[in-house]
């Protein structure tokens, strides 16, 4: 005999109302994220898979990094889009095509030890994150050295350690590093840099004043290293500790002692808070990238490929 339990009407009623919120709150906690859930995997297959990129690490890892969070919100519904967007203090976050292509370049290993020079957002740190063992990135903006930490440390990118300094002086108390990665463009590769990376490692960055290029360099055991000549890019360059920032009307020294901030439980300095760019920096920092290509962008105005930079 098959027994079944009836509900008073006032039960039903209340039994029905929890299912649906759950459903409701699930719905509303899931549509953004679906939103560009979709647009990231468009931009991995149009923009990056397309033009050559076969990495399926690289690939797979930039379909769940949620890009959208590392710029601000005034531009975010252009996360995705095939350009790189202003994020305050001069400064830009990668085309994604281009953050795709010197990850894939680095071809790092997942015990690897990794230096960045330049966190910008912390999108290639956080690219990298779910790639390698340990990532350690140097800022010389504070402001962003404090936004990116805050970033990777909200969304759980427990393995980098962001420090606000010089990155000219490199990172000598973590040398060596299998892999380096610069996504500022400096005249010449520093000679600091070339020492802190291991035998047998990879350094990948943009090199050059006005006409620059984008070069991986090879390091062999006995220490002797190797260039060769990517594609032609246009990044910001790489500034020197004493040098001055502009932003706005003003400028501001860069601090001549390192801050380190550690992505998992970081402390934040006294007084300090997170918080992205205002809106009158981010307003320059688009009149800046409109007058010159923008950092991290193709300086060629046609959609160049894998197969066209070897041609290069």
């Amino acid at each position: 005999m098959t027994h079944t339990k009836c509900l008073a009407p006032g039960q039903m009623w209340s039994t029905h109302a929890w299912v649906f919120a759950l459903i409701l709150r699930v719905a509303v906690a899931q549509a953004p994220a679906d939103q560009y859930r979709d647009r990231r995997l468009i931009m991995v297959r149009d923009q990056i898979e397309a033009r050559g990129i076969k990495n399926q690490e690289v690939l797979a890892v930039m379909r769940i990094v949620p890009r959208e969070l590392f710029v601000p919100e005034s531009v975010r519904p252009q996360a995705y889009d095939d350009q790189a967007l202003p994020i305050g203090f001069g400064q830009t976050i990668s085309q994604p095509f281009v953050v795709g292509l010197m990850t894939e370049l680095l071809d790092a290993k997942k015990n690897d030890r990794v230096l960045e020079i330049g966190t910008g957002s912390g999108y290639q740190a956080a690219i990298l994150s779910r790639l390698v063992g340990e990532v350690y990135s140097i800022e010389i903006v504070p402001e962003l050295a404090r936004s990116a930490a805050e970033t990777l440390r909200s969304l759980r990118f427990r393995n980098v350690t962001v420090r606000e300094g010089d990155g000219y002086r490199g990172w000598p108390e973590k040398a060596p590093f299998d892999r380096i990665i610069l996504t500022a463009a400096p005249p010449e590769i520093p000679q600091v840099l070339l020492e802190e990376l291991k035998g047998g490692g990879t350094l990948v960055a943009p090199v050059g004043v006005g006409v620059q290029n984008l070069v991986v360099v090879q390091k062999s055991a006995d220490g002797k290293t190797i260039t060769r000549s990517v594609l032609p890019v246009r990044f910001v360059p790489m500034k020197k500790g004493t040098e001055q920032t502009g932003i706005g009307q003003g400028t501001f020294s860069l601090p001549g002692d390192d801050v380190k901030y550690k992505a998992k439980g970081m402390p934040m300095p006294k007084g300090s808070r997170s918080r992205h760019p205002r809106s009158t920096e981010l307003g320059r920092a688009r009149e800046y990238t409109r007058r010159m290509r923008q950092d991290g962008d193709l300086r060629s105005s046609r959609l160049l490929t894998i197969s066209d930079a070897r041609r290069i």
